[in-house]
């Protein structure tokens, strides 16, 4: 693949995790979730709670769900809310952006067939490990395919949300001259037909062995309106280097939670457990026997932030404070002071290099 050979930058920063096996993000499935479903007459939060699922992922799309629970979600909504739609409905007022990287990735590739090579490769990895997706190319028409896990035919509504999802990735990568020619799904296709081909714009054939979107094969060598060589480099190098990575240590697992969750006032060693697969009790011990703490880890992140906010931003003291989940700005003065040895106006006085 061109990112391959377009990779030649060396990026440093905060590690992305991607999800445990058998998990999605959270932002994959739940951006704009309240609002469907306050808009439908319903109250969110019981839907989540009747489904197992914290209400405090919401809000913080790095947090992931587990998979049965997240396509279960969508077709109870459907009974509830009675909208046989439900799981399409949500994946189109979500778009692309829920792919986060992966979508800003291949937008900047040179073209739809380089663009499409970077979806099958690390889509599966940061958003739902041990899913399959491959891209097949022939002379007239091609497809961006997906293979469900056992038993996902059964689950409509996460069914029409991938159909969705998958033509508007496709539409944001290959810009104004991508059309959809057909869509292929799992799905029994019991209600609804007619109405999910007009959102989707093209023809569906229901009960195949996998999902795929198909498209003209003219489309795929033609240059991108959005490709950007410098963030293709960049992107690529970033995602290769994830990739690539023996796996990050617990540290920088417990970092990388850290710098994502504090801000939305929902880190906490049980969370964190939780998501590296952990008891609180092991995780705490294993961090000890490698002379770290979690506190101190979350304190650190804290004040690595707060030196960012304090060198790009005008934020006054108390914005900051409020911005990192603390109580009050005195809260935040010490620790700060702790950790750099100096108040924060005197750090931000300071020249920087």
């Amino acid at each position: 693949m061109a990112y391959e050979t377009a990779a030649l930058f060396q990026v440093t920063g905060p590690r992305i995790l991607p999800p445990p096996a058998g998990s999605v993000r959270s932002g994959q499935y739940l951006k704009g979730f309240k609002e469907q479903v306050r808009r439908r007459g319903g109250d969110w939060a019981l839907m989540l709670d009747a489904n197992g699922i914290s209400t405090s992922v919401v809000d913080d799309p790095d947090q992931t769900l587990e998979w049965t629970s997240a396509v279960a979600l969508l077709d109870d909504c459907s009974r509830r809310l009675d909208d046989e739609l439900f799981g399409l409905h949500l994946a189109d007022v979500q778009g692309a952006d829920v792919y986060g990287l992966v979508a800003a990735l291949a937008r900047s590739a040179p073209t739809l067939r380089e663009g499409l090579g970077c979806i099958s490769d690390f889509l599966p990895f940061l958003h739902s490990p041990g899913a399959e997706v491959e891209v097949a190319t022939g002379a007239l028409s091609s497809e961006l395919r997906w293979f469900p896990r056992a038993d996902f035919a059964t689950f409509e509504q996460a069914n029409h949300h991938g159909l969705m999802l998958a033509v508007r990735l496709l539409e944001a990568v290959g810009g104004r001259g991508f059309r959809p020619s057909y869509a292929i799904s799992v799905s029994q296709g019991r209600t609804s037909q007619e109405a999910i081909e007009r959102r989707l714009g093209c023809k569906v054939h229901w009960r195949a062995a996998n999902d795929a979107i198909g498209f003209s094969s003219e489309l795929l060598d033609q240059p991108l309106d959005s490709s950007n060589p410098i963030l293709f480099g960049l992107l690529a190098s970033y995602m290769l280097q994830l990739k690539r990575a023996d796996g990050p240590s617990l540290i920088e697992q417990v970092e990388a939670y850290a710098a994502g969750s504090f801000r939305s006032g929902n880190c906490s060693i049980g969370g964190c457990a939780a998501r590296l697969g952990l008891s609180p009790r092991t995780l705490q011990k294993r961090l000890m026997a490698r002379g770290a703490s979690f506190s101190r880890i979350v304190e650190d992140q804290r004040v690595e932030a707060a030196r960012r906010i304090l060198r790009d931003t005008g934020w006054t003291l108390d914005e900051i404070a409020d911005h990192l989940g603390y109580s009050e700005k005195s809260s935040f003065s010490r620790a700060f002071k702790k950790s750099a040895g100096m108040t924060p106006l005197a750090w931000r006085s300071m020249p920087q290099a």
